[in-house]
């Protein structure tokens, strides 16, 4: 405006002076007005008090210089000014100086304000609504509610603005319940709701996680004849976001789309409602939104990473943080936290670690979560020193939670869980330990470090972690019941693990596929062929898999029930389960243990016809199903063709074929392959010695047998009864009586009980040497 420059030019410390000289002679409206428009609030009061020099200010002057004192947030100039002319106060000036008041957060001064306005100024609707604004903008719900409910009192009716506020302040204080009643009570007040008692109604059912009750609201307002804005969608949108709706969200969204442009607000609570993984359509919503020239911002690029994350969908998630950048869109900790979860779930430890550290470049400061995400990123792909540096770093410094202790205690549990990857049980139990005395441990925390022991086989430490986590009342989970169970299985503790398992149902717990695989498992490791069954016909056919069915066959393999074993296995088809590598060696071996080496080997040549390809297992237990039939001439070729499918035979492999060719009287055969295991790099163990001695036995070469005796102290693998026993038939069947009595008697000084069989070697070499007295010498002695 021409003759304001040079007042415009001024500033707050200009001094009274400076005002005066730049004032021009305008009248006192248009000069106020000018500066409420121009947002100069900080010339309102000095240029009030030059103006007011005159004696010619009114009452609607100083209401105009508080009002712009109020809008450019100058709310102490505007109670100051409120009290320059008490004579000239009235209602509307105090309205706008509570109003100056409450838009800055001064619910108090407004309240105190409200108290003192003279008896003869009464307060009208206005006044009690921005009172009450200003008490429901800092959540001071209790306090607007008593104001609310003491306009009667006052004689002053309740009006829509009076009902939107005090709705917004039961907003505002989380109170969706107290919303609803006040929304409720409109109409019997003759009040009709207008679209801000709507938005506030419809948010307060948002945040207290009423989605339906959000829902039937923005329906009700076409009823009504108001008009939705962008408040209420996005609020209705926001209510069935957080109620897990996002099919309905998206319906929304579209009918929305039908008659108005979607915001960025509406976008954003669309995409943050597809964030559960649902993330084709989060995708989808962001693309539509960039392509529609809506400014994408960083909560619905967060929103549409986390989507990404919970999809496990690593590489999009990655993308779209890298389109962040591009679009110059900053991420904040949300952004960061969701890419290196995504990470974590693909297994890219090193890009969510260089996440990590880009956060501190981009000032977005990281969080407990952010370095939880990360030690799991490392955890899962086996780095646990990583994972365990990046814990000690983040206490280190001092890193802060969104969710106080919770967040830390995932923190904890996140180390915890890297430990027992890298089989550090003792250093997991002492970080349990070390929160503990800090922290109240969750389930979570529990089941990293039971699954800890677990790895290690500790099935003490990890039933002692399981009856103190029922002790502290925390709720064990299907989780950590199949952890507990399967430390249980791993050290053949079956009775353990059935109690464990039948526990379950007193604690609410379905047992899972993992569950029941451990505990058919620690059935089978302990003998228990029958409970093994039993569990296997109590499980859900729906949930049986490859593991199941080669637990149970095994089971009943290993007691020499091998129809059980076959008959589960061609019930596999049936339960629209496939058959497997490990059913089928399971199998063979059931076959080979009950003596059907037939049944082994049409096992073993059955596997290519159902895309089998046999591995170390089932070469090593058709091997041993022929040498128990004394099939070398099968035993060979199998082996052979082990050699040629590129599979290293092991000490177990060699034992089985040696053993077959020296009971097909095959020795030379027996023990050429014992000599070429070196070849291979495989050193002979025990087995292998007993079955390389017993093959010099069959051939009458108990030089060659003694020899190989001979060499197992230099290989430090020790002789025990049966490798004895074997030495001392190979001396028996040459008649060489008197190393057969030095090798019996070299039995007793390294400590190796022996047994019959030995004895009765010993004593017949002696019998046909002639040497019946030392036969009974030994007898004797015994």
């Amino acid at each position: 405006m021409a003759g304001l420059g040079a007042l415009l030019k001024l500033t707050r410390s200009s001094g009274i002076e400076r005002v005066r000289e730049a004032l021009p002679q305008l009248p006192a409206k248009l000069i106020l007005g000018a500066l409420k428009d121009k947002k100069r609030g900080d010339l309102i009061l000095s240029t009030l008090e030059v103006l007011g020099e005159s004696g010619s200010l009114e009452a609607r002057d100083y209401t105009l210089a508080i009002t712009a004192c109020g809008a450019d947030s100058f709310w102490q100039e505007a109670c100051h000014i409120l009290s320059m002319e008490p004579k000239l106060q009235n209602v509307i000036m105090y309205n706008a100086t509570i109003s100056a008041c409450g838009k800055e957060g001064r619910w108090q001064e407004a309240l105190a304000l409200f108290s003192a306005m003279p008896r003869a100024i009464r307060p009208d609707t206005r006044i009690y609504s921005s009172i009450i604004s200003a008490c429901a903008k800092e959540g001071h719900w209790q306090q607007a509610l008593k104001l609310f409910w003491a306009m009667p009192e006052a004689t002053v009716q309740h009006n829509v603005f009076a009902f939107s506020a005090a709705i917004s302040a039961c907003e505002k204080g989380a109170m969706w319940q107290e919303a609803l009643r006040l929304f409720q009570a409109m109409p019997s007040s003759s009040v009709q709701p207008n679209v801000y008692s709507f938005n506030s109604s419809i948010s307060a059912c948002e945040k207290g996680l009423q989605w339906q009750q959000a829902l039937s609201l923005f329906w009700s307002m076409f009823e009504a004849k108001v008009l939705p804005d962008k408040v209420s969608h996005s609020a209705s949108i926001s209510a069935l976001n957080k109620g897990g709706q996002w099919r309905l969200a998206l319906d929304l969204f579209r009918e929305i789309r039908k008659n108005s442009r979607p915001d960025k607000f509406i976008y954003s609570a669309t995409i943050s409602a597809c964030r559960g993984g649902q993330w084709q359509q989060a995708l989808g919503l962001l693309q539509e939104m960039i392509h529609s020239k809506v400014q994408a911002n960083v909560i619905s690029f967060s929103a549409a990473i986390s989507a990404c994350d919970k999809g496990e969908q690593w590489h999009q998630a990655l993308d779209l943080f890298s389109t962040m950048l591009r679009l110059q869109v900053h991420p904040d900790k949300i952004s960061f936290s969701a890419s290196i979860s995504a990470c974590a779930k693909g297994g890219q430890w090193q890009q969510a670690c260089a996440l990590l550290r880009m956060m501190s470049q981009a000032k977005a400061q990281a969080n407990v979560f952010s370095f939880s995400a990360a030690i799991s990123a490392c955890d899962k792909a086996g780095k646990w020193q990583h994972a365990l540096s990046l814990w000690r770093a983040m206490k280190q410094l001092q890193v802060p939670s969104d969710a106080e202790l919770r967040e830390d205690v995932v923190s904890y549990s996140a180390a915890i869980n890297a430990c027992g990857t890298g089989a550090q049980w003792q250093l997991a139990l002492e970080l349990f330990r070390v929160m503990s005395q800090q922290l109240q441990p969750n389930v979570f925390s529990y089941n990293a470090a039971v699954s800890a022991c677990e790895k290690a086989g500790h099935w003490e430490q990890a039933l002692a972690l399981f009856a103190a986590m029922l002790k502290s009342e925390v709720y064990p989970d299907t989780v950590v019941f199949s952890a507990a169970i399967s430390a249980c299985e791993k050290r053949g503790q079956w009775m353990q693990a059935l109690n464990l398992f039948r526990s379950m149902p007193s604690a609410e717990v379905l047992p899972n596929v993992f569950t029941y695989n451990a505990c058919i498992s620690a059935c089978e490791k302990g003998g228990q062929w029958q409970q093994a069954l039993d569990l296997f016909g109590s499980m859900p056919a729906a949930i049986r898999d490859d593991i199941t069915f080669g637990a149970a066959i095994s089971a009943c393999g290993k007691e020499g029930r091998w129809q059980h074993a076959l008959s589960l296995l061609w019930a596999m088809p049936e339960a629209t389960v496939q058959h497997s590598v490990i059913s089928f060696s399971t199998a063979i071996s059931a076959c080979e243990k009950g003596g059907r080496w037939q049944d082994a080997l049409c096992l073993f040549w059955a596997m290519p016809t159902f895309t089998l390809q046999p591995n170390i297992y089932s070469y090593n237990a058709t091997i041993s199903a022929c040498e128990k039939g004394f099939q070398w001439q099968q035993a060979a070729p199998i082996f052979r063709a082990m050699v040629q499918a590129k599979i290293n035979p092991d000490s177990s492999s060699h034992s089985a074929v040696i053993t077959a060719h020296a009971r097909g009287e095959q020795w030379q055969t027996a023990l050429g392959l014992f000599r070429a295991m070196p070849q291979s790099e495989i050193y002979p163990d025990k087995i292998c010695y007993s079955a390389g001695i017993s093959a010099c036995a069959k051939g009458i070469q108990w030089q060659q047998a003694v020899e190989l005796f001979a060499e197992m102290p230099q290989l430090e693998v020790l002789a025990d009864r049966v490798v004895y026993s074997a030495t001392i038939t190979a001396c028996e069947w040459a008649h060489q009586w008197q190393a057969a009595l030095c090798l019996f008697w070299a039995m007793s000084r390294a400590t190796v009980q022996p047994d019959q069989i030995c004895l009765s070697a010993a004593m017949n070499a002696c019998e046909r040497g002639g040497r019946w007295q030392q036969a009974l010498a030994l007898y004797r002695a015994l």
